[in-house]
């Protein structure tokens, strides 16, 4: 299932991506998978922090 939303984009970086013929919301989708995995990671190091430390 696939969501809708609304983005704010430089409408330079929008205008280029698009010349060069790229798929804006697969890397939209691929940099927030990216991101959420980053955090999710960060989060996990945080609560387990005392636990990695012995």
């Amino acid at each position: 299932m696939r969501a809708r939303l609304n983005l704010t984009v430089e409408d330079s970086v929008v205008h280029e991506a698009r010349d060069y013929g790229l798929n804006l919301s697969r890397i939209a989708e691929d940099a927030l998978r990216h991101a959420v995995k980053l955090e999710r990671n960060r989060r996990w190091v945080e609560e387990n922090r005392e636990a990695l430390a012995a």
